[in-house]
C-alpha cells in the first residue's frame, strides 16, 4: 500500500505515529518516505481478520494484522 493511505487512516495515526516519531522502526522510515512509496505493513498476511460492525446508519470497519481470539454474536447482545 501507499505510505500516504497507510499514515492517513485514523488508528494508524493515533497508534503508530508515536512509535515512528520515537524512531521506532520500521514506522520512522515508513513516516519518512514521500506519500506514493509502496510499503508492506503486514507482516503475516493469514492473520488478517476483518471486523464489521453497526448497521445501516453507522457502519464501521477495520482491518489489520489482529490475531483472531473468537467470535460473538450481536443479536445475542440485543
Amino acid at each position: 500500500m501507499s505510505a500516504g493511505n497507510y499514515w492517513k487512516t485514523d488508528h494508524i495515526d493515533m497508534l503508530v505515529t508515536s512509535e515512528a516519531n520515537l524512531g521506532v522502526e520500521p514506522f520512522a522510515s515508513w513516516k519518512s518516505l514521500p506519500d506514493d512509496a509502496l510499503i508492506a505493513p503486514f507482516y503475516i498476511p493469514e492473520n488478517i481478520n476483518l471486523i464489521v460492525v453497526g448497521g445501516e446508519t453507522s457502519p464501521l470497519w477495520k482491518a489489520s494484522e489482529y490475531g483472531y481470539s473468537g467470535s460473538a454474536s450481536v443479536d445475542e447482545w440485543r
